[in-house]
């Protein structure tokens, strides 16, 4: 016995579903946006290099102020003139820490403002950034 042989409907629809796909880059769009959007934007400080730093975990609330080489203050990003200083600490809390991210060709005077202005408010906690010796990789300090 022989078998016929199937004949071919030429009718049948032969397609790829292509939403499975549309559907995963959808997902990897959103995933990308939503990862770039909620990042920090770093200004760019070159921090001073220290021999002798220890790494400190802050647990408490922290304040991020960081002054640019051509003098600009920051607060948490946000831009502060010199005169705004004083009231903008006076909303910290007394156990609050104040990290520092000094570009080390700033001017030091600025600094000491802000630390003054940190301390008349009563505030005690600093932390001051800088490049440890494994972090350069030159094994020089300066």
């Amino acid at each position: 016995m022989t078998m016929p042989l199937q004949s071919f409907d030429e009718d049948l629809d032969a397609s790829l579903d292509l939403t499975p796909l549309i559907d995963t880059v959808f997902i990897l769009l959103l995933f990308f946006i939503l990862t770039t959007t909620f990042s920090k934007p770093m200004l760019e400080v070159l921090l001073a290099n220290a021999d002798n730093a220890s790494v400190k975990e802050v647990v408490q609330e922290k304040l991020n102020i960081t002054i640019t080489e051509d003098g600009r203050i920051f607060f948490e990003g946000d831009l502060v003139a010199p005169e705004e200083i004083a009231a903008r600490l006076e909303k910290l809390p007394l156990d609050a820490a104040i990290i520092f991210n000094i570009d080390k060709r700033s001017r030091f005077g600025l600094f000491v403002q802000v630390l003054d202005a940190a301390k008349s408010r009563g505030l005690s906690n600093f932390i001051i950034n800088v490049v440890l010796p494994e972090a350069r990789g030159d094994g020089r300090s300066g």
